[in-house]
């Protein structure tokens, strides 16, 4: 008994070494090939491998009856060990023999496949040439109905053919790559052929059935509608010459989009008439169309497109200016926000105080200035493209900065004179003997050394005086007043200045809706001297001084007799509106204006 478990274990390793050294060698097999003479190879090779497998299999059986004698002799003990051991070893033949025999599958599959591409390759390429023989047939029958009947047939069979050409067509491209450089040639050749033959049958079949279905009626359909779609490009051609705004131009280019659609198609119509070099009367108008329409088309296509980079460009540039001119806007107005807080200094310390935050405003006019160029520079790029609009905003803007500019520096002339100690008008207005003084609430008035006398008046106001007493022999009190207003305006230089001058000095002052706040004299002058400024600005021979005094001491003689050295706005704006130089159309706006 005890040699008979020797025999058995000895047998079981003998097969198991056996099985695995046949595993290693089917393991071992090159991958299926791809063309007929490798996959013949490996069958034979696979069916060598399996008929060695069952040569084997009696002693696989042996040793199962080995197992089975052992398992009744011990059937009292336990013989699970001889049951796993001859079930393992089953389990190791059965599984190589699966495994040899799908090889052999994939290997016969993979050669008939070859085989059936090639059948099916050749068997299609015949169709081709029965299916060309019988075009060219065709082609030459003189019967146009019949022609007409058997066209459909062969189209019929072309459109059942469209699926084995796609199939063979995909399966050589996959197969193309799997082969060697000889065999992958001839079948990339062979498939090239097979598809410029089968391009080249359906392309002929559409030219044919298009010969067949449009007789002469409809060429001369064709050949009116050519003539009438050349007329139509020429009149917008016309008309994108006069598109002038990129509106217009996006119309226009929407009626080229609905057209094009009706242009191609009749062009593609008469190219595919005149491809097959046809003669005749009829032939020679449709090539003349043609080639003048697909002309005058292209170019009008061309013409537009150009037109609407320029206007892309005229865009791009329009926004930069907008951008630059807001910029340059927001400066401004934020440097005119800054000025609608000054008032007069009361003393040295506080001119110079203010004097110091002027130099901040004055260091952001540089690049304000700059800001303005840019604006300027892109405007110029656009030129006749600029809107009437973007201009004078353009042009709104710098006069905003040159009044701003002015304002600034008229405010540095009177806060560098306030730091002396005294503000006034600046250089003296009288001569000798005639000196000006100021009381402490910086009131003027007037010293005569020749007579030792002094005086609110200006001694140019008195000679006023004195020659408006003259005036009253005019007989009518309205004549009579109107003269005298005219003498004080010319005296004071007010005829010189416009609303516009005195509404922006008021403003850039922070007198705006302020009717009701006081005026000391420092900041009757400040306002005064910015109004003369700009007068100053225009005609070079005002006096600035003296008109100041002079309008300050009328000011004062009307509204403050007492010389407090105070008054309303109110009031000061209503004197100088009254007396500055308006057109009669424009006296409505001083109302609002001094509101």
């Amino acid at each position: 008994m005890h040699k008979r478990e020797e025999n058995f274990d000895q047998k079981k390793l003998d097969l198991e070494v056996w099985l695995q050294r046949m595993e290693s060698r089917l393991a071992g097999m090159a991958p299926v090939g791809h063309t007929a003479d490798v996959l013949e190879v490996q069958l034979r090779e696979q069916k060598g491998l399996h008929a060695e497998l069952h040569q084997f299999k009696p002693r696989i059986e042996e040793f199962q009856q080995l197992t089975q004698r052992l398992v009744t002799a011990h059937q009292h003990e336990d013989t699970s060990r001889y049951k796993k051991a001859a079930e393992y070893i089953n389990q190791l033949y059965q599984r190589l023999d699966a495994c040899i025999i799908n090889r052999g599958k994939l290997l016969h599959s993979a050669l008939s496949s070859l085989h059936n591409l090639d059948r099916s390759l050749d068997k299609f390429l015949a169709w081709l040439s029965e299916a060309e023989s019988a075009l060219e047939t065709l082609e030459g029958e003189g019967d146009t109905r019949r022609a007409t009947v058997h066209l459909k047939e062969l189209q019929i069979d072309i459109d059942r053919q469209a699926v084995t050409h796609q199939s063979l067509r995909q399966s050589s491209l996959a197969l193309v790559g799997s082969l060697a450089p000889e065999d992958a040639l001839m079948l990339q050749l062979r498939g090239d052929e097979m598809e410029r033959r089968w391009q080249a049958l359906r392309t002929k079949t559409s030219e044919l059935r298009n010969r067949l279905e449009h007789n002469a009626d409809y060429w001369n359909a064709l050949l009116l509608s050519l003539r009438e779609l050349t007329e139509w490009v020429i009149r917008k051609d016309t008309e994108l010459g006069l598109a002038s705004r990129q509106d217009d131009h996006r119309a226009f280019r929407q009626q080229l989009e609905d057209k094009r659609p009706l242009v191609e198609a009749s062009l593609r119509s008469a190219r595919q008439f005149v491809s097959g070099d046809p003669s005749g009367e009829l032939a020679r108008n449709l090539r003349r169309e043609l080639v003048k329409l697909s002309d005058k088309w292209n170019a009008l296509v061309d013409k537009s497109d150009e037109l609407a980079t320029r206007f892309e460009q005229n865009t791009l540039k329009l926004n930069q200016l907008t951008t630059t001119l807001e910029e340059a806007c927001a400066a401004v107005s934020r440097l005119e926000r800054a000025t609608l807080t000054w008032s007069g200094p009361r003393s040295a310390a506080e001119a110079r105080e203010l004097l110091a935050g002027l130099r901040a405003l004055e260091q952001q006019l540089p690049q304000l200035q700059r800001r303005l160029e840019e604006a300027r520079a892109h405007a110029a790029a656009l030129g006749a493209a600029l809107p009437q609009q973007s201009a004078a905003q353009l042009e709104d803007c710098a006069a905003r900065t040159r009044a701003l500019q002015a304002a600034i520096r008229e405010r540095r002339e009177v806060l560098t004179t306030s730091t002396q100690g005294e503000i006034s008008p600046g250089p003296s207005s009288v001569k000798a003997p005639w000196e000006r003084a100021v009381t402490p609430n910086k009131v003027p008035y007037y010293i005569n050394h020749r007579l030792e006398t002094t005086h609110w008046d200006h001694p140019q106001m008195l000679e006023l005086a004195a020659s408006l007493l003259q005036l009253n022999e005019v007989r009518f009190s309205a004549y009579r007043t109107a003269l005298k207003l005219r003498a004080i305006q010319k005296k004071l230089s007010l005829d010189m200045v416009t609303i516009n001058m005195a509404s922006e000095a008021f403003d850039l002052h922070g007198l705006r809706a302020q009717n009701d706040k006081i005026l000391d004299v420092a900041d009757m002058v400040l306002v005064l001297r910015a109004i003369y400024g700009n007068v100053a600005a225009v005609d070079t021979t005002v006096d600035v001084p003296l008109c100041v005094d002079l309008a300050l001491n009328w000011l004062l003689n009307v509204y403050d007799s007492q010389r407090t050295g105070q008054i309303r706005v109110l009031s000061f704006k209503v004197l100088l509106y009254g007396l500055s130089y308006c057109k009669f159309m424009n006296v409505s706006s001083v109302v609002k204006i001094s509101s």
